[in-house]
């Protein structure tokens, strides 16, 4: 989980920069990605509260039905919360799907 959320944060990062459409395409893929990893971390360890705040940030970045919520400062720092709440969920389930 540890190297999924440090791709997701190196790629939350570059956003910050005039990217094309496909590149925020991509970042919303890898972001319900690692939301849906630590989703099943939170399950495996049976964290009800992780669990909803996995699925509320998968619902958020899923690539299916996107999510439109403004502009491209509120979205980045949408982005850092996200990245905040992805490194404590890092800590918290350190190890837990390694263990598998």
């Amino acid at each position: 989980m540890f190297a999924l959320v440090a791709v997701s944060s190196l790629a939350a990062v570059l956003a910050l920069a005039p990217m094309p459409w496909g590149y925020y395409a991509l970042l919303r893929i890898t972001l319900c990605l690692t939301a849906c990893v630590g989703y099943a971390a939170a399950h495996k360890q049976q964290e009800t509260s992780w669990m909803w705040v996995y699925g509320v940030i998968a619902v958020l970045y899923n690539p299916l039905l996107p999510v439109a919520l403004g502009s491209k400062p509120f979205w980045a720092a949408l982005n850092l919360a996200t990245l905040i709440v992805l490194w404590s969920g890092v800590q918290r389930f350190r190890g837990s799907l390694a263990r598998a």
